[in-house]
């Protein structure tokens, strides 16, 4: 009946001579005939109109063609973001393909045949407000067995090759959850001629020395997208309330120096962990009122330190001259002073005897605590902790300690929007049971989560690089001041090498820095928020002389420059070291005409401040200067106005 096909001869003649069984007999034929025609409708009508969308998307132009490989979370949230901000004839494709252990299953049978022509329903809801087309590829992309097969056509994805012939620009995401399927995929593709010109592949996968590597040699052409480090920057370019280590330091702004030492606690050394060491390593190199490094203590915590520190001091070589596991190591005298035992990694379980006496120790001091261990469950186990035992046991404000905890799955977001409500309500009701109820500051809410993927897989960050354009604009900028014709296109344009794209991808990163950095030097300087202009020296020299015809706060702004450039010099070191770069040698540096050997990661600059010459302290003060520029600007004081809580 339900494939519509009657057969009489199994029903009895008086069934057959009964008008009353002959009509149910129809009816109930009709009906499954009808069902059938229902299944068949949801299975194909969609793939009836992907065949129609691919006919016309095979012929007209298009200026770009977004391609997602496999069906997952981080892929429906760019897509969708994509398409809110389309502006143009733009497509977008998915690819779904078969998870490796059903890669080689070519099974014909009913449930093969569904499972290959049957529409996904977690797509439909997922994508139900965009138009896209969708294919199911015969394999993996990260599975090729013969290059020198048509790439396509060995997926069966012929008509996507059209459709890609006919587009300008072409970006491809492999966004799946296996890091590494991810990256055999992207290394396959680099070798394939039809992903050579006017194409990009964005592969998921964290920023290791190898994809560090792969990026360098691909021209362009690879993206590799870490979100725990976009989640991190997030925390850099303040998209977080108060997550720079400036907010919790006392700042003299007469001098502009730091009175204070920053206290910080990563618990969770993994891919997240790290690049926020890196980041409040970098962020919290600020001067002293002698401009030398203020002092600076973060401890790192992990019950499998003993296997992460070697590789992490494979990257960051420096890391050997600093305090590790609690312990002081001898200092190699080739450093000068640029790291000063300030790093501590230990491991340490936050349940341990060993913890609660280190919690113990700093309790007062502790300013800034990034929680990152992998899991949406225990990072808010631990921020509960950390929060009450600071709560019953801290006697300072509280306006100068936050938790970051990294909120990994989405999903979890009303578990954490929970929490920031109980710590609130937590908070107020101790303040009003307190003997501080007249400092509107003391415990006040310090819970914060940031890195959720939807605030994280956006056009804006994945794409169109927001930060690369806040860079140029400073690039620009910085370019004017120190009377340097080289843009970045041109500068993009010399690169050849491995070692060039290196130096390249290097110096652009600083660009990135000094940009995010504004806001740091600017309340260094005591000119965040300030509506009027601030005057600026046009040379170095000027800064560094004073005339008699100076009065007291002309001398004093001088000397703020001064302190300002050494906290660039400062930033820039503390950078380079947590990049795997060390000092070269000085008989090394003599000879060598460039300035770095990017093969060897040595760079002759990386020396105390007292030790470069004038020329040099002058390009510092070119960042400082690009700084105050662009906060004279109409476009630096918007963009330093933004704060949004994630």
């Amino acid at each position: 009946m339900f494939l519509s096909k009657s057969n009489l001869i199994g029903i009895a003649n008086n069934c057959k001579n009964s008008h009353w069984y002959m009509l149910a007999f129809a009816i109930v034929h009709a009906l499954a005939v009808v069902l059938s025609a229902m299944f068949a409708v949801a299975c194909f009508w969609k793939r009836i109109r992907y065949w129609g969308r691919s006919i016309i998307w095979s012929y007209g132009l298009n200026e770009t063609t977004y391609v997602f490989w496999g069906l997952s979370e981080r892929n429906y949230m760019l897509a969708k973001d994509v398409y809110k901000k389309r502006n143009g004839r733009e497509r977008i494709v998915f690819v779904d393909f078969p998870d490796e252990k059903d890669e080689n299953n070519k099974s014909q049978g009913f449930s093969g045949l569904i499972g290959l022509l049957s529409f996904k329903l977690k797509v439909i809801r997922q994508l139900n407000d965009i138009k896209y087309i969708l294919y199911r590829s015969s394999g993996r992309p990260s599975g090729l067995s013969d290059k020198a097969n048509d790439f396509f056509d060995e997926l069966d994805l012929m008509q996507l090759k059209r459709i890609l012939k006919k587009s300008q620009n072409r970006k491809h995401f492999v966004f799946t959850d296996n890091e590494s399927s991810n990256l055999r995929a992207a290394i396959n593709m680099l070798e394939i001629d039809e992903f050579k010109e006017k194409t990009i592949i964005y592969c998921a996968a964290r920023k290791t020395r190898f994809t560090t590597l792969l990026v360098e040699q691909s021209e362009g052409r690879l993206v590799v997208v870490d979100d725990s480090r976009i989640a991190v920057t997030a925390l850099k370019r303040r998209e977080v309330e108060h997550s720079t280590p400036i907010e919790y330091v006392t700042v003299d702004k007469e001098n502009a120096a730091v009175t204070s030492v920053f206290t910080a606690m990563i618990i969770g050394f993994g891919t997240t962990g790290q690049d926020a060491l890196r980041f409040l390593y970098e962020f919290s190199a600020l001067p002293d009122k002698q401009g030398n490094k203020q002092k600076v203590r973060i401890d790192v915590i992990d019950t499998k330190m003993d296997i992460l520190e070697g590789d992490f001091r494979q990257e960051v070589p420096a890391i050997d001259y600093i305090k590790m596991n609690g312990k002081p190591l001898e200092y190699d005298k080739m450093y000068h002073g640029i790291m000063r035992r300030e790093v501590a990694l230990r491991k340490m379980d936050v349940g341990s005897d060993s913890f609660y006496e280190l919690l113990s120790e700093i309790v007062d001091s502790l300013n800034y605590v990034v929680i990152a261990t992998g899991d949406d469950d225990r990072n808010l186990s631990i921020a509960s902790y950390i929060i009450e035992f600071m709560m019953r046991n801290r006697k300072t404000e509280q306006d100068r300690f936050r938790v970051f905890v990294r909120l990994y799955n989405e999903n979890n977001r009303n578990k954490f929007d929970s929490a920031k409500k109980v710590f609130t309500e937590m908070c107020d009701d101790y303040k009003n049971h307190s003997s501080n109820k007249s400092n509107p500051n003391f415990f006040n809410n310090p819970f914060v989560f940031f890195g959720n993927p939807k605030s994280l897989y956006t056009k804006s960050i994945i794409i169109d690089n927001g930060l690369e354009k806040d860079a140029r604009t400073f690039y620009e900028e910085y370019c004017c001041v120190v009377k340097d014709k080289t843009t970045w296109e041109k500068r993009r344009k010399k690169a050849k090498t491995a070692c060039d794209y290196r130096a390249l991808y290097r110096k652009e990163g600083q660009d990135k820095a000094n940009c995010i950095h504004r806001y740091t030097k600017e309340r260094l300087l005591g000119i965040d928020g300030y509506c009027n202009e601030v005057s600026c020296y046009d040379e170095w020299a000027d800064v560094l002389a004073e005339s008699d015809n100076d009065n007291a706060k002309q001398k004093q702004w001088k000397r703020c420059l001064i302190q300002a450039s050494k906290c660039e010099h400062l930033r820039w070191n503390a950078a380079h070291l947590m990049l795997g770069y060390i000092p070269m040698p000085s008989e090394k540096a003599k000879k060598c005409k460039d300035s770095a050997d990017e093969q060897r990661k040595e760079h002759k600059y990386l020396v105390h401040w007292n030790q470069l010459n004038t020329n040099t302290q002058g390009y510092d003060y070119g960042v400082v200067k690009a700084t105050i520029n662009l906060k004279n600007s109409k476009e630096g004081k918007t963009n330093n106005q933004h704060f949004t809580q994630l």
